[in-house]
């Protein structure tokens, strides 16, 4: 039978608290005795309150294809609210899928459970484009994700324009690598490496031969690097 028209209280309302309609919200860990009071009678029940588990720690935006690790107390599991987005294993280890978001709840026996939104952002494709270049030209980049920006890690050895993918190459004595980056727009990236190789010396020699001669022609270093002959 439902009596209404009583009172309710908790015993340690740091623990809960009660509204007059029997609402109870929970305030912190730890256990309170409940009371409903109607024409002087009385009803007890000891109501538990558990602890939350820690909020869940790590980076909460993560690239396509990617591993980011996240944390809590332990002891716990982790669950995974869109599997096509992001998919977390037992150790709280998330991959980003596909781009999206998906909530990552971890759970602990008491059946209380922390919640965290993790947005996975799109990895651009591979980078196109010829990866060696002569020192002092130029070469043409591209990516087939749009909306992106171009960097280098070097710019001794190619700078490349921030939105045409134009890498430029500068003057180099040997044979030198740089990383060309490609950032999408969420943040995520992919590189390719950029091989600078030196311009050969100039050539020396006769610039003219008689018809029928034949002269030597050498590169920078002296040696014979080709032979005409003319008839």
């Amino acid at each position: 039978m439902h009596w209404g028209g009583g009172s309710w209280y908790s015993g340690t309302v740091a623990t809960a608290t009660m509204t007059g309609t029997g609402a109870l919200t929970a305030v912190s860990a730890g256990t309170t005795t409940i009371t409903y009071t109607v024409a002087g009678c009385s009803a007890t029940e000891i109501v538990t309150v558990a602890a939350l588990p820690a909020p869940i720690g790590g980076t909460l935006t993560v690239c396509q294809y990617t591993i980011d690790p996240l944390s809590d107390a332990g002891g716990g599991t982790w669950t995974s609210s869109n599997t096509i987005v992001a998919t977390i294993g037992p150790s709280g280890n998330v991959t980003g899928l596909s781009p999206g978001t998906s909530i990552i709840t971890y759970s602990v026996g008491t059946g209380c459970s922390s919640n965290a939104i993790v947005t996975v952002n799109l990895t651009p494709l591979p980078i196109s484009g010829i990866a060696v270049v002569c020192s002092g030209l130029t070469t043409n980049l591209s990516d087939a994700t749009t909306g992106g920006s171009w960097s280098s890690t070097n710019l001794l050895v190619a700078s490349v324009g921030v939105a045409s993918g134009v890498a430029s190459s500068s003057i180099v004595s040997s044979a030198s690598t740089v990383n060309i980056i490609y950032t999408a727009p969420g943040g995520c990236t992919t590189s390719m490496a950029l091989t600078v190789d030196p311009q050969p010396a100039s050539i020396s020699g006769a610039s003219s031969v008689c018809a029928g001669s034949t002269i030597s022609l050498f590169d920078g270093g002296g040696d014979p690097g080709a032979v005409v002959t003319q008839q």
